[in-house]
């Protein structure tokens, strides 16, 4: 599979230096507060596709934030594009199932 895609297998002890393990502070603030302000239903959205690991949804949903939460945005597509679904769903207050 790997000959056929640009993919590149990271096991638990070899995490890269790009990756964090730590969802991202906005300005002044942690991504749990900014995600408390948005409302409850976008929020659920949320939860669903970043539970069912869907990028383009959370990327559509990303795009619906007014200007003034150009951070949180900025921070969820970062968290998205590096497939960091965990991190989304930890802010959100929901436990992620690792396998």
């Amino acid at each position: 599979l790997s000959q056929l895609l640009p993919l590149r297998y990271v096991t638990p002890q070899e995490t890269p230096a790009n990756l964090s393990t730590t969802a991202p502070r906005l300005a002044g603030e942690t991504l749990e507060k900014a995600l408390r302000r948005q409302r409850a239903d976008w929020l659920t959205e949320l939860q669903t596709c970043a539970s069912e690991l869907h990028l383009e949804p959370c990327l559509a949903l990303v795009t619906q934030l007014p200007p003034e939460e150009a951070d949180l945005a900025r921070s969820l597509q970062e968290l998205a594009d590096s497939y960091r679904f965990d991190l989304i769903l930890e802010a959100l207050g929901v436990e992620a199932i690792d396998n």
